[in-house]
């Protein structure tokens, strides 16, 4: 008998039918038990899951509004006869307003818009930051872009940060207060 033909009576067409009713057979057993019911949890799931949206709406502070912080501080200044550089920045600490009082000195200009974005950065006053270098944390005098020094505060409107504002030209708490003020004036127009 030669191996390369099929056995007396059985032809190789007899063999192919046989040999792809058993293949079918497999396949149509996956198809039923392992695909079709896998396909049927797609459409279910990625239905179940609404889709992450693409644009948000948020909360910012307005040339005006600004200017108003900005006014606000500068007349508490005034009011204790206090020479400062006022900065006023957005919630991703870029200065929208500013203002040197007469008399200021020159390196109030960057400490107070420093101390600004610091507080904004942080979303929290730059004395957070300050207090945590005075314990030990010196490492993150090396960030770049802020200023671990108290005079900042942030401005929260409807609970949600909108910009800050730091001031330099006094001692710590003098430079605070006044950043309260100009914050406390958006504060109380929500």
């Amino acid at each position: 008998m030669n191996i390369d033909e099929p056995a007396a009576g059985c032809g190789w067409s007899q063999i192919n039918i046989a040999r792809d009713s058993v293949r079918g057979g497999i396949m149509k057993w996956i198809w039923r038990t392992v695909a079709a019911p896998s396909l049927l949890w797609l459409p279910v799931s990625a239905a179940a899951q609404p889709a992450p949206p693409l644009v948000a709406q948020q909360t910012i502070l307005t040339a005006e509004g600004a200017r108003r912080a900005l006014a606000a501080a500068e007349k508490e200044a005034t009011g204790k006869g206090l020479k400062l550089s006022i900065a006023v920045v957005d919630a991703s600490g870029q200065l929208m307003a500013f203002q040197r009082m007469d008399d200021a000195r020159l390196i109030t200009v960057d400490v107070s818009i420093g101390k600004a974005r610091t507080a904004a950065y942080l979303r929290s006053p730059s004395k957070v930051l300050e207090d945590m270098v005075n314990g030990g944390r010196t490492a993150l005098v090396a960030i770049e872009g802020i200023t671990p020094v108290q005079g900042a505060v942030p401005i929260i409107v409807d609970g949600l940060v909108v910009g800050a504002i730091g001031t330099s030209g006094a001692s710590p708490a003098e430079d605070e207060s006044v950043a309260k003020a100009g914050a406390a004036a958006l504060s109380k127009t929500s």
